[in-house]
């Protein structure tokens, strides 16, 4: 009976240690839990802020297509007057060779012609210009885009594998939970 007691006693101090372990096991796990957890809310608010972002970022480069399709648009209206006055300009110089007298005429609506046709150029070149600068700006808003874009599927892809933790974590907990009640 002595022996019977002395395993007993045995016994119950490996249950003490085991259930002493368990309860450490526990406690580190819901520790990890709750570390995981904050990295879950930390990556979805950083999800939210990329969201927000690259969603002005579209509306930005949707904004400066606009400019860039207009700003083209006003190129094609303004070549069209150029080529117009271009046209007079040939009609005021065979009307310059019909008639002396209209020569000065002529000539001076031809000066005015060409004045306006330079101003014209220039303005086409002016607004060449801002189209390159309008296309670059794009070109940059669309690497941006693309930048935050992939950002944003690291972010979500980093999300997945903490949710997965969590999960993870939480069958571990579950399981524990399940072999201290069955001890």
């Amino acid at each position: 009976q002595a022996a019977s007691l002395q395993e007993l006693s045995v016994r119950s101090e490996a249950l003490t240690a085991s259930l002493s372990s368990s309860e450490w096991v526990g406690a580190e796990l819901s520790k990890g839990l709750a570390v995981a957890m904050r990295a879950l809310e930390t990556n979805q608010a950083a999800r939210g802020v990329l969201q927000r972002k690259l969603a002005g970022s579209r509306a930005e480069a949707s904004a400066l297509t606009r400019q860039l399709e207009q700003a083209n648009r006003q190129v094609r209206v303004l070549e069209g007057k150029v080529e117009t006055m271009e046209g007079e300009k040939a009609e005021m110089t065979a009307a310059t060779e019909d008639a002396q007298q209209r020569a000065r005429a002529s000539a001076q609506e031809l000066e005015v012609a060409q004045n306006r046709n330079l101003d014209q150029q220039a303005l086409i070149g002016t607004l060449e210009a801002r189209v390159k600068d309008l296309e670059l700006s794009k070109n940059t808003l669309e690497s941006d885009v693309s930048r935050l874009s992939k950002l944003l599927a690291a972010t979500e892809d980093a999300l997945a594998f903490e949710k997965n933790e969590v999960t993870r974590l939480y069958a571990s907990l579950q399981s524990l939970e399940e072999t201290l009640k069955s001890s």
